[in-house]
């Protein structure tokens, strides 16, 4: 039975007028067909610390805080805050 999910926050978007709320209908659609799946019940995923505007949007989809770690990326440590969403809680969301 698959229980959870973990989802890596890596990605950089522009800032031009037609990417505006792509990270927001991506996160959507992953987290509506994650969630079709009856046996899952928690999304997690990982965000950099020193990216606000990653944690501001997970946060408007009402993932909580779930821990922090540190990872080696190309051989320096980068830290992250832990993030998770469980089914019960997207369910409850109001989402367009």
């Amino acid at each position: 039975m698959n229980q959870g999910v973990r989802l890596n926050s890596g990605s950089r978007s522009t800032r031009t007028g037609s990417s505006q709320g792509l990270g927001k209908t991506i996160a959507l659609l992953t987290l509506n067909h994650g969630f079709s799946d009856p046996g899952l019940r928690v999304v997690r995923l990982v965000v950099r610390k020193n990216n606000p505007r990653a944690q501001r949007l997970y946060e408007s989809l009402r993932f909580h805080p779930d821990g922090e770690c540190t990872e080696l990326i190309h051989g320096e440590p980068v830290a992250f805050w832990r993030m998770a969403i469980d089914r019960e809680t997207f369910e409850g969301a109001d989402t367009p």
